[in-house]
This record gives C-alpha cells, sequence and structure tokens, in this order.
C-alpha cells in the first residue's frame, strides 16, 4: 500500500516545474519576437534567463545531446502554443518524456546521491507544512503546486527547480556507475524502515492515514513525512534499498 501511495505522489515535482516552463510561451516572449520566427538560440536564451532555471543547466550539463532535442522541442512548442497553459502543460511533457528515459539509472546511483534526493523532497514537503497549513501541504502532496494558490507556489519555484535539478543529477550518476544496483526492497527491508520510522515519531494513526491515501486528510501530510524519515535517516542496506526503489518511483512516475 505505501509503494502505490508513493506512486500517487510521484509527478509532484515534474509538475513544480510547469510554472517556469509556460513562461517561455508567454506573451512576453511572443511581444519580443515572432513565434514563426523564433530561433532555437533565441529559445534557449529564454531558458537560461529564466529565474529559476537550475533544471534545465543540469540536463544541458549532464546530457547535452537530449538538451539540444529539447530546446528545439520547446522551439516548436512556443510555435504552436496558443497560451500560457498550453505551454506549461506541453513543456512538463517534454521534461517528463527525458526524465523517463534515464529514470531507470537512479538505482544505479551511489547511496548518497538517493539521500541528497530525497531529503530535498522531504525537505520541501516539510517547508509547505511547515508554513502554510497541513491541507496545503495534503493538496501539494497530492496534486503538486497548481493544487496552490499562486502568491503561494511561487514562494517555492526555486525549491521545486532544484528538487528536478537534483533528480537529473542522481540520474546522471546512477547513468555513469558501474553496472552496480540494488535489489529490489523486500518485505522485511520495508518492514525494517518502517519499524525505523516508528521509532522517530510514525503511530499507528499516521499508517491509517497512509493506506487510506484520502487527499482532503490534512493529516496524510505529516504522517507521510514521519513515514519518510524512517528511510531517509537510517544507513542500513534495507533502508538503501528502500531508497534506490523510492527513487525509482518517483523519479519514473
Amino acid at each position: 500500500m505505501l509503494r502505490k501511495f508513493i506512486g500517487a505522489i510521484a509527478m509532484v515535482i515534474v509538475i513544480g516545474l510547469s510554472s517556469q516552463i509556460g513562461k517561455l510561451g508567454g506573451r512576453k516572449a511572443v511581444d519580443e519576437v515572432s513565434r514563426q520566427t523564433l530561433s532555437v538560440s533565441q529559445v534557449e536564451a529564454y531558458i537560461l534567463k529564466l529565474d529559476n532555471n537550475d533544471i534545465f543547466l543540469t540536463i544541458k550539463k549532464h546530457f547535452p545531446e537530449d538538451y539540444d532535442l529539447l530546446v528545439r522541442d520547446f522551439q516548436q512548442l512556443i510555435k504552436s502554443s496558443q497560451s500560457n497553459k498550453a505551454a506549461r502543460y506541453g513543456g512538463a511533457q517534454i521534461v517528463s518524456k527525458l526524465r523517463r528515459k534515464y529514470a531507470p539509472y537512479i538505482v544505479k546511483a551511489p547511496d548518497e546521491d538517493l539521500q541528497v534526493y530525497l531529503s530535498n523532497y522531504i525537505s520541501l514537503v516539510e517547508n509547505i507544512y511547515e508554513h502554510e497549513t497541513a491541507l496545503n501541504c495534503t493538496q501539494f502532496v497530492a496534486m503538486g503546486p497548481q493544487s496552490l494558490n499562486p502568491d503561494i507556489a511561487s514562494k517555492y519555484s526555486k525549491q521545486l527547480s532544484q528538487s528536478g535539478a537534483i533528480a537529473f543529477e542522481a540520474m546522471s550518476a546512477g547513468y555513469n556507475a558501474s553496472s552496480h544496483s540494488y535489489e529490489p526492497a523486500s518485505d522485511d527491508d520495508w518492514n525494517a524502515v518502517i519499524e525505523n520510522a516508528i521509532e522517530l515519531g510514525l503511530n499507528e494513526e499516521h499508517g491509517e492515514i497512509l493506506d487510506s491515501q484520502d487527499y482532503s486528510n490534512p493529516e496524510l501530510c505529516p504522517a507521510m513525512i514521519a513515514f519518510y524519515k524512517g528511510f531517509t535517516t537510517q544507513n542500513s542496506d534495507s533502508a538503501k534499498r528502500v531508497r534506490a526503489e523510492v527513487a525509482l518511483i518517483l523519479a519514473g512516475g
């Protein structure tokens, strides 16, 4: 059930990129240069001028050939999109396709990279839980930043972009690693990290909330945070295998 729950929230980081992607097809870009004459170099210039462009810089650094194709895809998207909403959706699909291409390699990444990736994600969720309402946090976990008031979502755009960049860093580390990869997490592995989470504060009520997957329940967010700490704070072999499985679910979702 917990595996299913993690899969349900896998789109959060990807959806979060869309607010930045949408700016590529916005009115400012259309006013400055005609859509039909927009060159690849001009599109790249817009990308690199975005406030939160961490993910694009990371893709350019580690996957240069894919980055060139991504820029060309954005060129066609900007030419054909009739609204910011269409650009956001199309842009998110372009990045998601690239992410899914390299997601399988994340299980070969060193555990240190997986720890950074997952710890960054849970830090983002904790940040929202600390500064917004518990229901805001639960809705963010379930549906991504579009569930938040635009003024609230804008507070976390930098951290969302960084999360996407860290995901590609981890995938690159796995792509360039040796043949090593983690064995699938067993039931015993999951039980071990759950026991650790219980020691750190996960309780029976949290478990029931996670099992219910009730995204209208404001207590889902703190329950998820408590569960994640079970495998982000432990360095056992069980925790490493669970980290690899969760990272793959999140990156490949």
